[in-house]
């Protein structure tokens, strides 16, 4: 588990310009050229409590209330009706809740990730979330997700339960840690979404994507589509918890953007997404 006296520190990047068409097609980190360190602490670990925490999507922001941000630098949502920028001069700039990254140990930020029911029947499928999770948030990231065995009952990290609902997670990122179905994954679609069983095709991808965009999560991202500075043709409504600080402009393409034209991006990262994953946890080692 977490301590209880837990400092965290991080630099997140912003860009203080204009992003131009150059910089998107290089390298991630040249999207991010600007930088401010932000300062956050943990005052009251109690508001990680299990019995505290409501199901991903409809927690009581009260939760995160003891968490205290660098009140200069913030980021109102949609669910914010009086939402507006509050960075001065500096534009809006993933959206990423700080105190639900996980931490690090000598440059590298290991999470352990464990399977609840793993069954004999799923082997193949729960091989394809270790592998969309490792290919994606892990390969750009200082991020190592290790384990993938079955859970234990005092398991720490990421645990995972297979179950015929709607893929989920009940927190984001660290407030994940050791929580009973802290994440739900679907992979039979016989109740929820059944068009991801058409073929074997569609249920494989369908996998793979979803286990990303939950995985994206389960590091600490919310919804892209939450953010106030979301352009007019995103009508969906925000859904689950805010980030707190934003880290990259608006991306219509990102995993995490329920209003991306293509489903979960397909399971593949943009460019921002990455950006925004290594401001957080770095680059890989």
């Amino acid at each position: 588990m977490i301590s209880t006296s837990t400092r965290i520190s991080c630099i997140v990047l912003f860009v203080i310009s204009t992003i131009s068409s150059t910089a998107l097609a290089g390298d991630p980190s040249a999207i991010l050229e600007g930088h401010a360190r932000i300062t956050f602490e943990n005052t009251d670990k109690s508001a990680q409590s299990r019995d505290e925490a409501n199901e991903f999507g409809t927690e009581d922001p009260s939760v995160f209330s003891q968490f205290r941000l660098n009140p200069e630098i913030s980021a109102p949502s949609r669910h914010d009706n009086n939402a507006a920028p509050q960075y001065g001069d500096l534009e809006n700039f993933g959206y990423f809740l700080t105190p639900s990254m996980w931490p690090a140990s000598r440059g590298t930020t290991i999470v352990f990730v464990c399977w609840e029911n793993a069954s004999p029947r799923f082997v193949r499928e729960m091989e394809w979330v270790q592998r969309a999770a490792s290919s994606s948030w892990q390969e750009h990231s200082g991020l190592a997700f290790r384990g993938w065995r079955g859970c234990a009952e005092t398991s720490d990290g990421i645990r995972i339960l297979i179950e015929d609902t709607g893929p989920h997670v009940k927190q984001l990122g660290a407030f994940l840690n050791g929580r009973p179905a802290g994440m739900v994954l679907n992979f039979t679609f016989q109740n929820w979404s059944p068009s991801c069983a058409r073929n074997e095709s569609a249920r494989e991808r369908c996998i793979r994507s979803i286990a990303v965009h939950e995985f994206g999560h389960a590091t600490g991202f919310a919804h892209e589509h939450n953010r106030w500075d979301t352009p007019g043709e995103c009508t969906l409504e925000p859904q689950g918890t805010d980030g707190d600080v934003m880290l990259t402009p608006y991306d219509a393409s990102s995993v995490m953007n329920y209003c991306n034209p293509v489903y979960n991006n397909n399971g593949s990262l943009s460019l921002l997404d990455v950006a925004s994953v290594q401001a957080v946890y770095g680059k890989p080692q």
